[in-house]
């Protein structure tokens, strides 16, 4: 119900097949229903480290070319200005849903893009130079998630929990859609927080 919320929204700002967009945010619920309302769309989505100053994320935006910035909360208005002034759009994860009949969702809403498209974009650190976008694309996430499968079984990850940042390849991929995608339980928390890791024996237990 979430994500055709979400679908109905992004049709409305006019998002479409193969559009780019930076997700500045993660970590939670709504990254989850936004990855797969713009997927759904045939979007292809950017995960960005949500920590970036402004000039690390016009350099992303300069060498990705995104369409639209989703953001959990409005960015500041030095982000929103460098962001605007290369012709992409903001959009947040807590906007007002779209809502009724009024705005018609897609017909093809699951068809939209094919397994050769272009589905996620993650960027290097950048330690030994400029960051290097590299492209996965749905066939070669489904290949990932299939030699997981052949090679370590689902019977492990049945509860899973994520401690790893969503714009982090492994964090991602691996440590939260393989299980997730695979109809198993995803637990979620927000990386880089001591007082979490203060008490993950408790969490664990």
């Amino acid at each position: 119900s979430r994500c055709y919320e979400r679908i109905a929204y992004f049709e409305e700002r006019g998002m479409r097949r193969s559009d780019r967009v930076f997700m500045q945010y993660g970590n939670n619920i709504e990254f989850f229903v936004d990855l797969i309302s713009i997927w759904s769309l045939g979007g292809c989505i950017i995960p960005v480290d949500p920590r970036l100053t402004i000039f690390e994320v016009e350099t992303l935006a300069r060498a990705a070319h995104p369409r639209f910035s989703l953001w959990d909360g409005a960015p500041d208005d030095a982000m929103l200005k460098a962001l605007s002034s290369l012709e992409v759009q903001v959009l947040t994860s807590s906007d007002s849903p779209i809502t009724g009949s009024s705005i018609p969702l897609s017909r093809n809403i699951g068809n939209n893009f094919t397994l050769d498209q272009e589905a996620l974009i993650l960027f290097t650190s950048g330690t030994t130079g400029s960051p290097k976008g590299v492209v996965h694309t749905h066939r070669s996430l489904l290949a990932r998630w299939m030699s997981l499968r052949q090679s370590l079984g689902l019977a492990a990850y049945k509860r899973t929990l994520c401690l790893l940042p969503t714009h982090f390849g492994h964090g991602l991929i691996c440590n939260c859609l393989f299980p997730w995608l695979s109809g198993l339980d995803l637990y979620i928390l927000p990386p880089f927080k001591p007082e979490i890791i203060m008490q993950l024996g408790e969490i664990l237990d």
